[in-house]
């Protein structure tokens, strides 16, 4: 079972935003893999009309197969990188949680430009990883569409606190909030179905699948 913190860093610094505002609730969302009828956990794939869905890239392919069967632990270690540069992102999430506290939305809107950079290049590393075999290549999907949702939000985040755009800032439970969740949403399904297909392959999954999402 995937867990996490109660209240993300992302979230916890939209609400405290919305609250200044004076509006604000929340409705959570969550999903789990689906498993077929063998026992064998299935990947669930998104909606290939969802414009939230990554595309494709030119970037080099990081082919993991060999001319093999890829395993978890090939993928695992293919996640590294992208592991490494949403380490700085939360330092940026961070940041720009306690500016929100203290009332200063520049200074706010200046870390959530820098976390939505940061973002934007985990995505470009996760892109280059390309899983061309089932059931990898569809989970790997999941983690792509969590990234890039992130880069919408908080570029928008750091666009309307940079302006001081109250009016827009109100808005956040209408236009934020919902992609925080969907992107919640695809890293569960994502780190779920990693550890799924992890345990049929008998390796343990590490303990940075249930943290790297820290930075949301």
């Amino acid at each position: 079972m995937i867990t996490r913190s109660p209240v993300p860093t992302v979230a916890a610094a939209l609400l405290l935003a919305i609250a200044v505002a004076g509006c604000g609730s929340t409705a959570g969302s969550s999903s789990v893999a689906s498993q077929s009828g063998s026992g064998t956990p299935q990947a669930t794939p998104p909606p290939t009309s969802d414009s939230s869905t990554p595309g494709s890239d030119r970037n080099t392919d990081i082919d993991l197969s060999g001319g093999k069967k890829i395993g978890a632990a090939p993928y695992l270690k293919s996640i590294t990188p992208v592991r490494q540069q949403l380490t700085n992102v939360r330092s940026s999430t961070s940041a720009m949680s306690k500016a929100i506290e203290a009332g200063d939305a520049p200074t706010a809107g200046r870390d959530a430009m820098a976390a939505a950079g940061g973002l934007r290049r985990a995505l470009t590393i996760a892109r280059r990883i390309r899983p061309k075999q089932e059931p990898w290549s569809t989970v790997h999907v999941q983690l792509l569409a969590n990234l890039q949702l992130g880069v919408v939000y908080l570029t928008k985040m750091g666009h309307d606190l940079t302006a001081v755009d109250v009016t827009a800032i109100h808005g956040w439970k209408q236009t934020v909030l919902p992609k925080i969740h969907k992107s919640e949403r695809w890293y569960r399904e994502w780190a779920t179905n990693v550890a799924a297909f992890a345990a049929v392959d008998n390796v343990k999954p590490p303990h940075w699948l249930y943290t790297m999402d820290r930075w949301n």
